[in-house]
């Protein structure tokens, strides 16, 4: 399993998955909860993994449609699972490093569901589910590099 943007800046998923056997946390700056310093666009695991997840990182990166297009291309083609969450529209602008406001030098743009649709097609999802809680700005996305037969 690998985290994208893993550093604990206001809460962590690492928890959650307490006891996973193989668990790397990734961040492109060292932190608390970060294994290993990386960038996620060009990061490869030493294992294949079965899920990534990447928590409220992609509206702080210009380059997000790449960060989901490498989880398709890292994830197990049979068993493969992405898990997101990230800001959309209507959430008001915070920054990446400490939660307060944004600072001139960074990036923050809301992700647009349409836009996320397309790059998950062209990142290889066979199926996805998207949410918008509009109330609160979120976009929740789950994932599946293979089409989920057995669920149905």
């Amino acid at each position: 399993m690998v985290e994208y943007g893993g550093r604990n800046i206001n809460g962590t998923v690492k928890d959650l998955f307490e006891g996973v056997p193989s668990y790397t946390s990734i961040d492109i700056v060292l932190g608390p909860g970060v294994d290993r310093m990386a960038d996620a666009v060009t990061y490869i695991p030493e294992q294949v993994p079965d899920t990534v997840v990447c928590c409220e990182v992609l509206e702080h990166s210009p380059k997000w449609p790449d960060i989901v297009k490498a989880a398709g291309r890292i994830l197990d083609p049979e068993k493969g699972v992405l898990l997101l969450t990230c800001a959309t529209i209507g959430r008001t602008p915070h920054s990446g490093l400490d939660g307060g406001p944004l600072r001139g030098f960074e990036h923050y743009k809301n992700v647009d569901p349409m836009e996320m649709s397309n790059v998950l097609e062209q990142a290889g999802f066979q199926e996805f589910e998207m949410e918008v809680l509009d109330n609160k700005g979120d976009l929740q996305v789950l994932a599946w590099k293979k089409e989920r037969d057995d669920v149905r």
